[in-house]
């Protein structure tokens, strides 16, 4: 078996000061109405903004590129969480949404029918750190495109070691639903994707989503998401 090479570097301290002990707000529904809404900046940090204030974890597929170049500021109240969500996402595209294990499902409809994201996994992971559960999906689905990946060499952003997730036992669930249970696990987080492949091999280089952890501060948070879209571009 070839080793499996690790492309992440260390860009955040091993440990880190939590910022928030929020969990995920499972009472959030499409419905909600919003009563305190003041968010601004690029439509991407916007929505990770709204993340941190309403705690409202999300998960966000392929979004249009735009969402990192142009800027938005809503504020106000009256409007739900499906308004909001849909003021913030670039124009243009049709998006899907869903909910389950208290995370919002953001699906761009118009991309890819099928991807690595779609793919039926047998998951199995002691609890354990909310990166380190990323990278496991993540060897998990490679070793499914490649068999012959053995071991890790490298290494990876370890995030906020105090962040737990776990344990996950899950059979033949698609990858965005096991990325969705670690978030829905963790302290309140969310996952961006880029357009994952289809059929090829790209995902055993490194993964096509990237999971952000509200337990870290902000800046940090938005600092992980603006990189990982630029390096998608």
């Amino acid at each position: 078996m070839r080793p499996l090479a690790i492309l992440f570097l260390l860009v955040l301290p091993a440990v880190v000061p939590a910022a928030s002990e929020a969990h995920c707000n499972a009472d959030l529904q499409p419905s909600t109405v919003l009563t305190r809404l003041n968010v601004k900046g690029t439509r991407l940090s916007a929505l990770i903004r709204l993340g941190y204030e309403e705690h409202l974890c999300f998960g966000l597929q392929d979004p249009d590129p735009a969402i990192l170049t142009e800027t938005v500021h809503l504020t106000g109240s009256g409007l739900t969480v499906e308004d909001v969500l849909r003021r913030l996402l670039p124009n243009g595209h049709p998006y899907a949404f869903s909910q389950s294990n208290g995370v919002f499902l953001i699906r761009r409809t118009d991309s890819n029918p099928v991807t690595w994201l779609d793919n039926d996994l047998t998951f199995l992971m002691d609890r354990t750190t909310v990166q380190w559960a990323s990278m496991s999906l993540f060897v998990a689905l490679a070793r499914t495109a490649n068999p012959s990946i053995g071991g890790l060499v490298g290494s990876y952003d370890p995030g906020n070691v105090t962040d737990m997730v776990g344990p996950i036992h899950q059979p033949n669930r698609p990858v965005r639903d096991l990325l969705s249970l670690i978030v829905g696990g963790s302290r309140g987080g969310a996952w961006i994707s880029r357009e994952c492949a289809v059929v090829d091999e790209s995902i055993t280089r490194e993964p096509c989503w990237t999971v952000l952890e509200y337990s870290l501060p902000l800046p940090s948070t938005l600092a992980q998401a603006e990189g990982f879209w630029k390096k998608a571009r």
